[in-house]
């Protein structure tokens, strides 16, 4: 198999998402993270991502799935447990600290 074909392959595997789902995801993001909101550059690596309250693990039903994001986001939300409550206190975090150093 190409690479192309290897990943529309393993993408539906681990997602149920067909080629055409998830080029029309892409499309809707407008070619940018559902994250951070930056384009995605030629030849990026770009993660899907679900709800891991709803399938935990790699496998997603498919109704699961939010976006398609970098790489760097998706492990962010992950290593923050996926938690509103972990994310709100990061950015009280950082906007403290900004503040701080001006």
């Amino acid at each position: 198999w190409c690479r192309t074909c290897h990943k529309a392959t393993m993408r539906f595997r681990r997602y149920k998402l067909t080629a055409a789902q998830y080029a029309d995801l892409l499309n809707t993001q407008g070619n940018r993270c559902a994250i951070c909101l930056r384009l995605f550059e030629d030849g990026e690596r770009k993660d899907v991502d679900h709800d891991h309250s709803c399938c935990p693990g790699e496998l997603s039903c498919g109704a699961c799935v939010r976006g398609i994001v970098h790489t760097a986001c998706n492990r962010a939300i992950g290593l923050l447990g996926e938690s509103e409550d972990a994310l709100e206190n990061a950015l009280r975090y950082l906007r403290r600290h900004k503040r701080m150093m001006r």
